[in-house]
């Protein structure tokens, strides 16, 4: 490749780091910024002064051979004929008056500052990105490789936190603006799945008999789930207080009022679970199991275990399970479930006994209960598993396949 001929208004300089070659112009002073080939600080070497660079090397030919009289001088010479300190003129001396110059020499004056100017603006521009370049490759935060991790470990404390005690404001906030609410339409935003239970809700509040308003949000504790659980968004709390004040005549004592309230993280933030809250408040499985009424249906979200079978009822084909409200659990129920029914076969999943601690095996399951049989008979059977866990917190519908027997 034929080597790139410096303009005689040009000095060159090697590059320390790669070596290449760097073209300035000659009158630059020392600058410092990143080289065009590998990036690397340099600095232009300081000026030095060149033999030739105000006068022609002197040769043997009469002076009116190297010095013409005539012809018009170079733009180069013109600059450093205006660059030299000139000489003052006495003041007993007349100065002469200068000769007009042709039109071309001032064009060429003209063109050689332009050049010079737009030289040094194109240092400046140079200098300024590379100092540019420099401060972002010291200050941008993707410079710092620990960066992301002190970014990730900071949010993993602030959710460890938020799992551990930080969710607690957020639910007691919930608890109060719910038990203040007093129509369908301020409950709904505070319910987990509130739009697709609307008119469930409304339907059940439309009973004079249905309150909420008489609990007090400071009244519910907190109930620890297990790890987890809350890793999967999912918290509890419990209220557990003697029926209030104005029961207090009653001819028998007051009953206890025991309440769960589950919440679970939504992206829309913590919403109470109504299903929970409404079964065991209201004691909605107690009411099921003492009111038989043919064809009558309900969900519940029960705690389950096999049971023995009622006299004259054991058989191959059977088996017997207790359902217990999780907050009353003096609210049960025994049903006999037929094997080979879809509830049959989920429940047989679940063993009979805890081998380690020699008791019935306990689990958490989402029922549907119906009432069949005849009116002076009625019977109460396990029509539809649901889901193991309860339904909206954790647990997943499992489909339906076919219609029990």
């Amino acid at each position: 490749m034929a080597e790139i001929e410096i303009p005689t208004n040009h000095r060159e300089f090697v590059c320390k780091h790669c070596k290449g070659k760097i073209a300035v112009p000659y009158d630059l002073l020392p600058t410092t910024g990143p080289c065009p080939y590998c990036g690397g600080t340099i600095t232009s070497p300081a000026l030095e002064m060149r033999p030739d660079r105000f006068f022609e090397t002197p040769s043997s030919a009469p002076l009116e051979e190297v010095l013409p009289p005539t012809p018009a001088p170079e733009p180069e010479e013109i600059v450093a004929i205006m660059d030299e300190p000139s000489v003052p003129i006495p003041e007993s001396e007349e100065a002469e008056e200068p000769e007009a110059q042709p039109e071309s020499q001032v064009a060429s004056r003209r063109s050689s500052s332009l050049v010079f100017w737009m030289l040094g603006l194109l240092a400046l521009i140079l200098i300024t990105a590379g100092a540019g370049y420099f401060a972002w490759k010291k200050f941008a935060p993707s410079s710092d490789p620990t960066m992301p991790r002190i970014v990730r470990n900071e949010a993993a404390m602030k959710e460890a936190e938020y799992l551990r005690s930080g969710w607690q404001k957020d639910a007691s906030q919930l608890l109060r603006s719910y038990l203040a609410a007093k129509t369908t339409e301020e409950r709904l935003p505070l319910i987990l799945n509130g739009n697709d239970l609307k008119a469930v809700i409304g339907d059940f509040y439309s009973s004079s008999d249905k309150n909420d308003s008489d609990l007090a949000a400071d009244a519910f504790s907190v109930n620890e789930l297990t790890d987890d659980d809350r890793k999967r968004g999912l918290f509890m709390m419990v209220y557990k207080q003697p029926t209030p004040a104005d029961a207090k005549d009653l001819p028998q004592p007051p009953a206890t009022v025991k309440v769960h309230a589950f919440f679970k993280r939504t992206p829309d933030g913590l919403k109470l679970d109504w299903e929970m809250f409404a079964q065991t408040k209201y004691r909605t499985l107690q009411s099921f199991v003492a009111q038989p009424k043919i064809d009558k249906t309900g969900i519940f979200r029960v705690l389950i275990m096999e049971d023995g079978p009622d006299p004259g009822r054991a058989a191959a084909t059977l088996r017997t399970y207790r359902v217990i409200d999780p907050a009353n659990t003096g609210d049960t129920a025994r049903i006999t479930v037929k094997i080979m029914t879809d509830a049959g076969k989920a429940l047989l999943l679940m063993p009979s006994t805890d081998s380690a601690k020699d008791r019935p095996v306990t689990r958490t399951a989402t029922l549907e209960l119906r009432w069949s049989g005849e009116p002076n008979a009625p019977e109460l059977e396990i029509s539809r598993f649901i889901c193991w866990e309860f339904l909206g917190l954790g647990g997943q519908e499992i489909p339906a396949t076919a219609p029990s027997k």
